[in-house]
């Protein structure tokens, strides 16, 4: 397998050296000059294996930090869509010194998992803002009951809240039927809800915000931006009040 990494390695190498040296002096050499060459170049590398590696892993390293400037890049430059959008529900205080972003899913374990942390946070900082953002990527229930958190915020914003913590806190599956059981024991009007579940509107903030995960590098759930971070995955409650402690001292894009 090495070997054949070393080989494809030599032959973008070679390529590269051959594309920025002068044409003059690549026309000047004759075809058995350019073969010595290219042998002289696959001894040395051969016996120097750890060149093509450190290549590699610092061409790596580049595409990551480009990669990472471009999401630092998107995060400055769409900060209000991500943390104020009016289809999006605001819990905690709105008027909060720190806005904590979540992108989620109501069918995903750490969510679900997260989702006794987040309340813990909100009952013992006063200042943090939340923005709850429906990112169904687990399937058509998945789907379904993230459309039925948006209509709800729709009929009623402030049942929104209690309807999003029925679904967080629920087990097993969410069908369509489960999911109207939930929505009519919080006293959304049933009717009102199934008429909205296809909406254009609904679809077009869900796509909204598989939009903003995409660009913001977001692939799984939980997904958060807090301050000038964007982290992945499941945090706990001690790493997320850090988080939190950071984006207040030090947050560039908020």
């Amino acid at each position: 397998m090495f070997s054949t990494l070393l080989k494809s390695a030599f032959g973008l190498f070679l390529s590269a050296l051959l594309l920025t040296a002068p044409a003059q002096a690549e026309e000047a050499l004759t075809p058995a000059q350019k073969k010595a060459v290219e042998a002289t170049i696959e001894s040395y590398l051969i016996a120097h294996p750890e060149i093509i590696v450190q290549a590699l892993q610092s061409m790596q390293e580049r595409e990551k930090q480009a990669k990472e400037n471009q999401v630092i890049g998107y995060l400055s430059n769409n900060g209000d869509r991500i943390r104020n959008d009016p289809n999006s529900f605001v819990g905690g205080n709105p008027d909060g010194d720190v806005t904590l972003v979540e992108f989620f899913d109501y069918r995903c374990g750490y969510c679900k998992k997260f989702h006794p942390v987040l309340e813990e946070l909100l009952k013992t900082d006063k200042n943090l803002r939340v923005v709850y953002k429906e990112f169904p990527i687990l399937g058509p229930e998945s789907q379904l009951a993230s459309q039925a958190a948006i209509a709800a915020m729709i009929q009623d914003p402030k049942l929104y809240l209690p309807f999003h913590v029925a679904l967080m806190e629920a087990r097993g599956s969410l069908t369509q039927e489960r999911i109207l059981d939930i929505a009519e024991e919080i006293g959304l009007d049933l009717g009102r809800l199934k008429g909205n579940l296809q909406a254009n509107k609904i679809k077009e903030v869900v796509a909204s915000n598989y939009d903003l995960a995409q660009n913001l590098g977001i692939t799984g759930t939980p997904g958060f931006v807090i301050g000038d971070k964007i982290i992945p995955g499941y945090v706990n409650a001690q790493q997320m009040r850090s988080l939190i402690a950071e984006a207040r001292t030090g947050c560039k894009t908020c």
